[in-house]
């Protein structure tokens, strides 16, 4: 596997491919869409799906002490990820080769060759979102999310290709222990009685969590020559922030709000 690097503010960055790099710089450092506060010096953050180490760049940029358990299933992306973390000799950073669900064990993992390399964003355990044209399937390691929260969880981001609502029902029992979150919901109808977007915004709700709802459009993230698969699995994307609400009164939507939302990609 070739490898490009270049500088992306103080930190050097070695990614494969250069058109998703651009997409997760854009998201991440340009957007903030993993912006967070905390009064913390040394805040603790889990990040699932933490790809080629992105986001991990940018939690250390925004809190330099902090601690952080990153999960990434695809071993080629793992070398990556492991490879920004040595280059730029950050510390207290934990990467676990590993997909999140709400067991131990081994699963097939769909990992979709794009038309200008391996996708390396869109890796999923579930066929129907991961094999968008032409997948390669690898067995991948799976852990249980419950284990990895023995403490108070400032942050933690959620990016699993379809498995949210199992990863969030595999921690229930200690979601209290999370102060904030960043949630990439991925929805296809077929998706829909393991990962249910409404069923997430119930949890949420019934764990006193405030949250803003983001429609994505998935259509200009995806490429144009997948139009057979968009057509036919009618694919939902949305970004949910979601914080305790004792800690900060986010605009609150009701379970009757969002339905519609889901409504309109049947």
């Amino acid at each position: 596997m070739h490898l490009e690097y270049k500088r992306i503010q103080d930190f050097m960055v070695y990614y494969i491919l250069d058109s998703e790099l651009n997409e997760m710089y854009n998201e991440i450092f340009i957007g903030k869409a993993y912006y967070f506060k905390t009064k913390k010096n040394k805040p603790l953050i889990i990040d699932i799906g933490a790809n080629i180490g992105m986001s991990v760049l940018y939690f250390k940029a925004l809190y330099p002490d902090s601690k952080i358990i990153c999960f990434e299933p695809n071993p080629d992306v793992f070398q990556v990820l492991l490879k920004n973390i040595n280059a730029n000799k950050l510390t207290d950073v934990t990467a676990v080769n590993a997909a999140v669900l709400n067991i131990n064990t081994v699963k097939d993992m769909y990992i979709e060759a794009g038309f200008d390399g391996t996708d390396t964003l869109g890796g999923s355990l579930h066929k129907d979102w991961g094999n968008r044209r032409n997948a390669n399937v690898i067995k991948v390691k799976v852990v249980n999310a419950e284990e990895y929260i023995q403490s108070e969880v400032d942050f933690m981001k959620i990016d699993a290709e379809g498995s949210e609502q199992k990863i969030l029902t595999a921690i229930q029992n200690k979601i209290r222990l999370i102060n904030e979150f960043f949630i990439e919901f991925h929805g296809t109808k077929s998706l829909l009685s393991e990962n249910d977007l409404g069923a997430i915004v119930e949890l949420l709700i019934s764990n006193h969590y405030d949250f803003k709802l983001v429609h994505k459009p998935i259509i200009s993230l995806l490429e144009s020559k997948w139009a057979n698969w968009l057509a036919g699995n009618k694919p939902m994307l949305y970004a949910i922030h979601a914080k305790r609400a004792e800690i900060e009164n986010f605009e609150r939507l009701a379970c009757s709000e969002i339905r519609p939302l889901i409504l309109e990609n049947d």
